[in-house]
């Protein structure tokens, strides 16, 4: 689903992570801080369901079945884990496979945050979460001032 960043900053205000973000456009600062502020939250346990395991990849540089993997592990101890690939728009042909692959079947026990910069309409991840019911697609565009 589609949320406007206010929409977005109320949600997480209320301790709401869903289980697959994608957090994308041209304030790459804004789109930092709203990671920050989930890995703040799943580093306390914040989160409704405890801590959480976490990983990060760069999407042009993370080997797919590695991507895979992180996905679909199991959470060590904890009762969820967290992967955050970046920089999307720079993902390779195998990893856009498996994050499109995930989003049809996510797991109960990974939360799956992805992030980058401006991303068109027909892009394969920013269409897959605009309509994912399980998803929230965020868009942090440049405020334009006066003119």
């Amino acid at each position: 689903m589609k949320l406007a960043e206010r929409d977005f900053v109320a949600r997480r205000r209320k301790g709401e992570l869903p289980a697959i973000a994608l957090l994308y456009g041209a304030e790459q600062g804004l789109i930092q801080q709203a990671v920050d502020e989930i890995w703040r939250t799943v580093l306390i346990g914040e989160e409704e369901d405890g801590p959480m395991d976490m990983a990060t990849f760069h999407a042009g540089e993370v080997d797919g079945e590695k991507l895979h993997n992180a996905c679909r592990a199991r959470p060590f101890i904890l009762s969820h884990r967290l992967v955050h690939l970046k920089l999307v728009e720079e993902a390779t042909p195998a990893v856009k496979e498996v994050v499109l692959a995930y989003l049809k079947r996510p797991s109960p026990s990974t939360r799956l945050l992805l992030s980058g910069g401006n991303l068109e309409a027909a892009h394969p991840f920013r269409k897959q979460c605009e309509s994912h019911e399980l998803a929230w697609c965020v868009p942090f565009y440049a405020l334009e001032g006066e003119k």
